[in-house]
């Protein structure tokens, strides 16, 4: 399915966001509406207003302190807004639009009221997952922050509703850098017979498309996927030393472990929130002995104490001079998740140590990697029905062939495991989490160095 091969019509479309006065949308209110209404590839149309409800028995327009420090909308504001019923013609005229929304299930529950069942809301959350694997949140203030688009997320209708698109078009422009993963996407997508829903459209837009549409929004994408390329969290197998030779000599000595951590100043070139703790310290001198003496160390640290840096420093500086390897076991999936793509390589940059002098390998169990044979052979299985089924299992089988496809290219740390698969996506699509217990590794039954796919 190649940019020269289909006809790509994106049709009457439009974005739209709500802000209500809670989740209940058989108890709260709209108080703020935006969208942008479409033709193609043109704008033909913006709109925001806020909203105000008549006061009625089971309804009420006072909403909690939260609503309105996320919004910014003040009960004052609200009694000045257009009632509803001079607003609901504006939001009814986008009947005939195809209605995206980012996790479009709550739009759609507070409008579908409003519009005929042949009105289509299409959700944008899920697609963004195809792209940009293994994230560690598919929030909409994630993607904003990470393309450099704002310094927050709005919450307010019209200016979400344009992040929104700016964020989509540079999930577009990514796929354009990657060309073999987009090709593959889209020929997924015609496989199951989803060739002419609107993201397979989208996806298939030439850059042209995009930048005609980017141009319209004063979205710059080249220079928000530089932003995105540079402010990328580095990895424990991506980070490397610094452009400037460290200061700190990596000798395994308690006088340099507390010269290090001392200098404060020297530090906070790196890690800019740095400050010296003397507790810390006390740790990180203790873990050290505990290594030197080969003697065992129990120690209680509050919150506060610095405990991962704590640890890391003098376990490095030994594994450096002893020639020695230091087993890290964390407590819980999201500490080992710090420790491999924030402290880490955070520590890598301070003492100038590149993948060649540190070599760092995370270890999870087996039962947390998602098998392709298991996968390959569930897939043949349903391969005669496959266009038959619904949108959700055609989808989550998609997203698991992506996955695999994606890992092939990827480094044993970089791949996606279980618990990278987004909870936000199992809630939206529950056969995620089925398809997720098929393709789980059981260790007893795990072919190993005779698996077909054991290099991917």
């Amino acid at each position: 399915m190649k940019d020269t091969q289909m006809s790509i019509d994106l049709g009457h479309w439009a974005l739209i966001d709500l802000e209500t006065s809670g989740l209940d949308a058989n108890y709260d209110s709209i108080i703020d509406v935006g969208f942008l209404q479409f033709e193609g590839t043109k704008l033909t149309r913006s709109y925001q207003s806020l909203v105000r409800f008549p006061m009625a028995p089971d309804r009420h327009n006072n909403y909690s302190h939260y609503i309105q420090k996320l919004t910014g909308i003040t009960p004052e504001m609200l009694k000045r807004a257009p009632l509803w019923s001079h607003v609901q013609p504006e939001v009814e005229s986008l009947a005939s639009c195809k209605l995206l929304a980012y996790n479009a299930r709550f739009e759609e529950s507070f409008l579908n009221t409003y519009f005929t069942s042949d009105t289509l809301f299409v959700d944008s959350l899920p697609y963004l997952a195809l792209v940009f694997m293994r994230r560690g949140s598919l929030s909409l203030e994630s993607f904003i922050l990470d393309f450099g688009l704002r310094e927050r997320e709005s919450h307010r209708g019209l200016d979400d509703s344009i992040d929104l698109l700016k964020v989509m078009l540079m999930g577009a422009f990514h796929l354009h850098q990657i060309p073999l993963y987009r090709q593959a996407m889209l020929d997924e997508l015609l496989r199951a017979g989803l060739n002419d829903e609107f993201f397979a459209q989208w996806f298939s837009l030439p850059l042209a498309g995009l930048q005609e549409m980017a141009e319209q929004i004063e979205l710059d994408m080249e220079k928000a996927y530089d932003y995105y390329l540079s402010h990328r969290p580095q990895t424990f197998e991506t980070s490397a030393g610094t452009s400037q030779p460290s200061p700190y000599a990596v000798t395994f000595s308690g006088e340099n472990i507390k010269k290090i951590l001392q200098d404060e100043t020297q530090i906070q070139k790196t890690l800019p929130n740095y400050h010296y703790r003397p507790s810390q310290e006390e740790l990180a001198v203790r873990v050290g002995q505990s290594f030197k003496n080969k003697v065992h160390a129990l120690v209680q640290a509050p919150t506060g104490t610095g405990k991962t840096m704590g640890y890391l420093l003098p376990s490095i500086l030994f594994c450096l001079n002893e020639g020695e390897k230091v087993l890290v076991a964390t407590g819980t999936k999201a500490l080992q998740h710090q420790a491999m793509h924030k402290d880490i390589p955070e520590m890598r940059q301070l003492l100038d140590l590149d993948d060649e002098k540190l070599k760092v390998t995370q270890v999870i169990g087996s039962n947390n990697h998602l098998c392709e044979l298991l996968f390959r052979q569930e897939e043949e299985q349903d391969s005669l029905l496959f266009r038959s089924r619904s949108f959700e299992e055609k989808y989550s089988q998609i997203y698991f062939g992506l996955i695999f496809l994606y890992n092939v290219d990827q480094k044993y740390g970089e791949k996606v495991i279980r618990g990278d698969l987004p909870y936000v996506l199992k809630k939206i699509f529950p056969k995620i989490s089925e398809w997720e217990e098929k393709v789980a590794v059981d260790y007893r039954s795990c072919t190993g160095h005779r698996c077909p796919f054991k290099g991917s």
